[in-house]
């Protein structure tokens, strides 16, 4: 089962999305914690971070105070577990062995380190202190799962830090990944053309099995290939769909091919040449490959699922509609 902790600035714009669809757009308006706690681009990538959240069997969440699915059936004692979502965070910081009144003390030592100082010099006072909370949090659910911590450049240059500076969290490190750069490199690759726009939604997208089985491909190929350029995904893209061209149709490989060629700078021909390159691909190379090059199927499966969802949406809406109408 793959597991991630989740951090900033994704989990603030799932959080900010479970808000919303639970407690209506007043929740937490103007609220300095909301504001801090979801950022200020939320809604700019809150089709990215739910994408992540699909990703991965199970997502950790640091202890927040924000609406969940389903709260009243799955809140216990020591912390929230969805299966549905594959949704777990820690019910308060002692959950995970955090003392309140100790930790403000220990992160104000935090905040006497001059490189964490310094990459929250624009930052609040209060603000600091709510975001190194968090930090300590992700840092130590990660130290308990074993699991890698996903954020944001500057969010994961503070954990590193400490992870320096505090031996006790020396182990950490290797956990805190480079996903950043590779998402946002391949985020036109993965990301659909659509927004997620409920809670049935995603949970129908969670909740499919393929999902499953494509998002640990598309996991394997980000983590693979952290320190590439943009322009690699794409080729990458290209490879693996050649590779798959025999169970896909040519308009949609063209349309593939003249994504990639404009982003490498030149004038794509698509046309015979590729199609020659394809069916050249033998059966056995194709069939070596494609558990390595399924992950581009990830995004035009989203659409599918969307597409059924929508469908089913409509007959349970016909069949209620004329229930009531013979009534």
């Amino acid at each position: 089962m793959s597991k991630v902790i989740l951090s900033f600035p994704y989990s603030g714009a799932i959080q900010e999305f479970f808000a919303k669809e639970l407690a209506g757009d007043s929740f937490g308006q103007n609220h300095g914690y909301y504001k801090t706690l979801w950022g200020n681009n939320s809604e700019e990538i809150s089709r990215l971070s739910l994408t992540l959240f699909t990703l991965y069997d199970e997502i950790i969440f640091s202890p927040v105070d924000n609406p969940l699915p389903d709260s009243n059936s799955f809140w216990l004692d020591e912390e929230y577990y969805h299966p549905d979502f594959g949704l777990r965070m820690p019910s308060r910081p002692s959950s995970i062995g955090i003392d309140y009144i100790e930790h403000q003390s220990y992160i104000d030592w935090v905040l006497t380190d001059p490189v964490i100082a310094r990459v929250l010099t624009n930052i609040p006072k209060h603000a600091k202190k709510q975001i190194l909370f968090q930090v300590v949090c992700d840092v130590e659910l990660s130290l308990r799962y074993g699991a890698e911590v996903i954020s944001s450049n500057g969010r994961r240059l503070i954990m590193k830090r400490l992870c320096e500076i505090d031996p006790q969290y020396h182990n950490v490190s290797k956990n805190i990944v480079n996903f950043s750069d590779p998402i946002m490199h391949s985020a036109e690759l993965i990301v659909p053309d659509f927004e997620i726009s409920s809670i049935d939604l995603l949970h129908h997208i969670k909740q499919d099995k393929d999902t499953r089985k494509y998002g640990a491909k598309v996991t394997s190929i980000l983590k693979a290939n952290a320190s590439q350029s943009k322009s690699y995904f794409y080729e990458l893209a290209l490879d693996s769909n050649l590779k798959n061209s025999r169970h896909q149709t040519v308009n949609r490989f063209s349309t593939l091919a003249g994504k990639v060629c404009s982003v490498l700078g030149f004038t794509p021909i698509v046309g015979p040449m590729f199609s020659a390159v394809a069916l050249g691909l033998g059966e056995s190379e194709r069939l070596t490959n494609l558990s390595n090059s399924s992950w581009i199927e990830f995004k035009p499966h989203l659409s599918v699922l969307k597409t059924r969802f929508e469908i089913e949406n409509e007959l349970k809406q016909h069949i209620n509609n004329k229930n009531l109408s013979s009534a």
